[in-house]
């Protein structure tokens, strides 16, 4: 008799209306039957199952025999052809499945979105939701017995309409933890459902601005065009009033267009003063900023960067955030790279770069433009046990006015063979490299001991090492041992004052160039060195160790100078380092044998437990003069990044100090939670100057970040007596990966 219960009735229905868009529905129930008016009665895991994939379910549901209609008069659900889900406590359908009358309707959709109301009505891609409330959020939270999600918008009505993907809002308050936050007459927002782009205004940003006693304010309205597939343009007006603001209005636009293998974008953003009385002009300052990359083909790639100004210091003010507006020139560049032209591994560059300067008390002029910079490298090529490889250069830079150690102008033309052979003997790797160098320049205007100097310069520079490694291996204790030793003989020409150092730049002296042929980072400069360089690799399951030094013939080598070696033995370079699983310690430092000191020291520790992270560091770095100290610096520097807890929340502690000074340089502190649709950040940094009688500058950064919606940031920065507060909040975009 158990058996009977899951005997399911099975039955294919044709619903017949005065249309011709009758619709074929399959209907699966424990039972069916047909009462006195000849209206169909299913009871028992009613299905509907529509011939385009619709499915309704329940444990009752009635279809009228006149009027076709689907009759839900106990809790139901409906899956539409979108996998977006309806559930209510009772409703109707008509026999299409098109219109839909829906009481308590919560709407899940297929993104995890969810929509609620009192009531809704369904017609076919619209639903219109009476009192309703919409939240992507999964996660709820209990506020005196009432359960929410983290944030909702509720609306007196709320139309979505599935077929534009908009989510239309009347009268609609943003809620965060229950607590009503904004309020909106009217609003639009894009359904989650959205796949593709749509023309149409973007959240406005309002900002109030507290400088003293002067309140600013100010409102943008950012309008997006989809253009086409490939086109876009976002046009964000700004009008400023109040508080003795000069600029009445800003405009800035982004136009970003995908090519045929690349991208082109163009950003554009002017200030106005339309609203002044008696304006002479119009415009007040303006930037453009363009931007294009291309594969021109399966070899070669084009990229073009380029930026213009009114004024020197106008992308600065317009966008303090970007980091790439800090930066201390403005640059026009275009490259082309190449690969795989003569064989697959070879490659070719080729770079057209003009500066110009925004830094306070420096002369434009000097501001060096290469036309061009090419370079191609030819790749590793074999000859029986011999690599070898190519490499060509030529660069032409040149200034308005020349400085007390660049020319005016100077052209290069590089030439580099390099060779490695490697073979074995007595289970030992020797290896044995050189470097062949021809350059020439063309020189202008080059000081040479106060004297302009305007002629061309040729050198053939050779560069050879042999290099000798004999690993020692312990397997049983786990031991490996790699002592190292090597001989360099460079060229004895020096570097002639003759020639603008374009190039070799930023150098160091540490365990990663100690051995090479060349140390300087570029050939400007050529290391002229004759040494011996000797050292050796530790390692002990998780310990390593590693140490080096080398012995100079030569103690005033182009290089030596440079880096502060003043004697035949060079200082000591060496690591050691810890490796475990929660733990790491590490240990680098540059010895002076000769005083016994240590010239810099850098030791870092990071632990990883069951609450975060935490790690620190301490650096000591000295530098003298004829043995006479001229200056040091030790830092100390310490961090927490704290793991996950309570499901979606991670704090963040940070500070530096001067061990010197026995002052703090700067310290940070954030809290951030986020969870599938809300996301909160709350930053505080205090900065010091080196100047202890100023104030040090303060900046507490709110920012919130809503799925579908976007992003309202607020900081308040108070630097100084006379600027004690600014507050402004602004919205921009957070992506949905973001909650991921």
């Amino acid at each position: 008799m158990k058996l009977l219960h899951y005997i399911i009735i099975f039955l294919i229905f044709f619903i017949h209306t005065n249309t011709q868009s009758a619709r074929e529905l399959i209907i699966y129930a424990d039972s069916i039957d047909y009462d006195s008016e000849k209206n169909m009665i299913a009871k028992g895991n009613v299905k509907i199952i529509s011939d385009s994939s619709e499915v309704i379910t329940s444990n009752i549901i009635i279809i009228q025999n006149e009027s076709n209609k689907i009759i839900l008069p106990k809790e139901f659900q409906y899956r539409d052809e979108g996998n977006n889900y309806y559930y209510g406590t009772s409703g109707e359908f008509d026999s299409n499945m098109d219109e839909a009358l829906i009481n308590d309707l919560k709407i899940y959709l297929s993104d995890g979105s969810r929509i609620v109301g009192k009531k809704g009505f369904k017609k076919g891609k619209i639903d219109l939701i009476d009192k309703g409330v919409f939240s992507p959020c999964k996660s709820k939270i209990n506020i005196a017995n009432f359960v929410c999600p983290i944030w909702q918008v509720d609306g007196e009505k709320i139309l979505h309409d599935r077929n534009q993907l908009f989510i239309h809002q009347k009268h609609s308050k943003l809620r965060i933890l229950n607590i009503p936050v904004y309020y909106f007459p009217y609003i639009i927002t894009p359904s989650p459902l959205r796949k593709e782009r749509k023309s149409g205004f973007l959240n406005p940003s309002i900002g109030f601005n507290f400088l003293d006693a002067q309140v600013a304010q100010s409102i943008a309205i950012p309008y997006y065009f989809a253009i086409s597939e490939d086109k876009e343009l976002l046009l964000t007006p700004k009008f400023n009033y109040g508080g003795g603001t000069d600029s009445s209005q800003r405009i800035s636009t982004r136009y970003g267009q995908i090519t045929s293998g690349g991208h082109f974008g163009i950003t554009f953003a002017a200030d106005t003063n339309l609203e002044n009385e008696n304006n002479e002009s119009w415009l007040d300052d303006a930037s453009v900023i363009t931007t294009y990359s291309n594969n021109i083909n399966e070899h070669f790639s084009l990229n073009f960067e380029s930026a213009f100004q009114t004024s020197p210091t106008y992308l600065r003010r317009t966008d303090q955030n970007n980091i790439l507006n800090r930066k201390n020139t403005l640059t026009t560049s275009l490259s082309l790279d190449g690969h795989d032209l003569r064989k697959f591994d070879d490659k070719l560059h080729i770079e057209i770069t003009g500066y110009q300067v925004v830094r306070n008390n420096e002369d434009n002029k000097t501001t060096p433009t290469t036309f061009p910079y090419i370079k191609y490298n030819d790749g590793t090529n074999n000859y029986k046990n011999i690599k070898y490889n190519q490499k060509y250069s030529f660069y032409n830079i040149f200034r308005d006015i020349a400085t007390d150690s660049h020319a005016q102008q100077q052209q290069k033309i590089n030439y580099n063979l390099s060779t490695d052979t490697e073979f074995y003997r007595f289970m030992s790797k020797l290896n044995f490299k050189t470097e062949l160098l021809g350059q020439y320049y063309n020189i202008e205007n080059k000081k040479v001991y106060g004297v302009d100097y305007t002629g061309t310069y040729g050198r053939v520079f050779p560069m050879s090492g042999i290099y000798l490694e004999t690993p020692l291996i312990d397997r049983v204790s786990n031991l490996y041992i790699l002592p190292k030793i090597s001989l360099v003989i460079n060229g004895s020409q020096p570097s002639s004052d003759k020639v603008s150092n374009e190039e070799s730049t930023n150098n160091s002296y540490s365990l990663l160039n100690n051995s090479s042929l060349n140390r300087f980072t570029g050939s400007d400069k050529l290391d002229n060195s004759k040494r011996m360089n000797y050292g050796i690799d530790i390692k002990k399951d998780l310990i390593n160790i590693s140490l080096a030094q080398s012995y100079e013939f030569d103690a005033n080598s182009n290089y030596n100078k440079e880096v502060g070696l003043k004697d035949y033995m060079s200082d000591l370079l060496g690591s050691i380092s810890y490796k475990g699983e929660k733990n790491q310690i590490g240990d680098s430092f540059r010895f002076n044998v000769d005083q016994g000191v240590l010239q810099s020291h850098t030791i870092s520790w990071t632990n990883k437990s069951f609450i975060g992270t935490t790690s620190a560091s301490y650096s000591e770095e000295k530098v003298e003069n004829n043995s006479i100290l001229e200056k040091s610096s030790e830092t100390l520097k310490v961090n927490y990044s704290s793991n996950k807890f309570l499901d979606y929340s991670t704090i963040g502690i940070a500070s530096t100090f001067d061990l010197i000074k026995d002052d703090p340089t700067k310290y940070s502190a954030g809290y951030q939670y986020v969870d599938e649709c809300f996301g909160v950040n709350i930053d505080f940094n205090r900065s010091f100057y080196s100047d202890r009688d100023l104030k040090p500058k303060d900046t507490l950064t709110i920012l919130f970040s809503f799925k579908h919606l976007g992003s309202y940031t607020s900081s308040n920065l108070a630097v100084s007596e006379t600027d004690k507060q600014n507050i402004e909040w602004k919205t921009g975009s957070t992506s949905d990966s973001f909650f991921d």
